[in-house]
């Protein structure tokens, strides 16, 4: 019994030590640039057109993220759906909401896979309208990087460009 409490000590102060790294690890955390889901060249009704996709285009200052998202359903009506606002990174995640909490957007920072995970949660309806997107439109999805430059947040995104 005596030998065991040394033990659990030690085991107990290595895992917290862990821990603590990881966390600081993820404090860390650089996300400004353009990340982008889908844009996949298809042929639709024989004209070359792109799939459902999504532009995150994210400018950092600490913990303060500002960010413009554009969407679109792709083909056949291509609706679309474009957001721009704010909030505060904690760690890897950060949580959107708007004015009225009813357009509600979780990020999530994928540090091995070099990616953001978005999650859109409605409130109220199972549809796309509390973000005022179009219909159909969502923005979750694996948004995987294409620039680390620093992005201008007056461009709307897309698959043609960039920048």
């Amino acid at each position: 019994m005596n030998q065991m409490l040394p033990r659990f000590l030690a085991v107990f102060l290595f895992s917290s030590s862990l821990l603590s790294q990881s966390l600081t690890a993820s404090a860390t955390v650089k996300i400004t640039g353009i990340w982008q889901w889908g844009w996949h060249k298809m042929i639709f009704n024989g004209v070359q057109t792109y799939s459902p996709g999504g532009t995150l285009r994210i400018k950092q200052s600490g913990k303060l993220i500002h960010f413009q998202l554009s969407l679109t359903a792709g083909p056949p009506g291509s609706n679309m759906g474009l957001l721009d606002g704010t909030f505060m990174l904690h760690g890897a995640k950060g949580i959107y909401k708007d004015n009225h909490n009813k357009c509600i957007i979780y990020f999530t920072f994928l540090e091995s896979k070099s990616a953001i995970k978005l999650r859109q949660t409605n409130r109220y309806r199972p549809d796309s309208y509390p973000c005022n997107f179009g219909y159909g439109v969502f923005a979750d999805g694996i948004y995987k990087r294409v620039s680390t430059e620093n992005p201008s947040l007056l461009g709307i995104g897309g698959p043609y460009s960039h920048k």
